[in-house]
């Protein structure tokens, strides 16, 4: 999976937290923060869209 499809997939999620009603209002603050964060590094990471990270092997 290369580097920007892993941002967009933090971004979803990110933004599932922030509107998830079960959690508590600091959770949810924190979440939209994080999902600011990764918005303003969106078009940084599109640059990227051809990098795969290397895969970490379990040992």
């Amino acid at each position: 999976m290369d580097l920007f499809s892993i941002l967009v997939m933090g971004l979803k999620e990110a933004e599932r937290l922030a509107n998830d009603t079960k959690l508590s209002a600091t959770d949810r603050l924190a979440a939209k923060t994080l999902n600011d964060a990764l918005k303003a590094l969106r078009g940084t990471a599109f640059r990227f869209r051809d990098f795969a990270p290397p895969t970490s092997t379990p040992t």
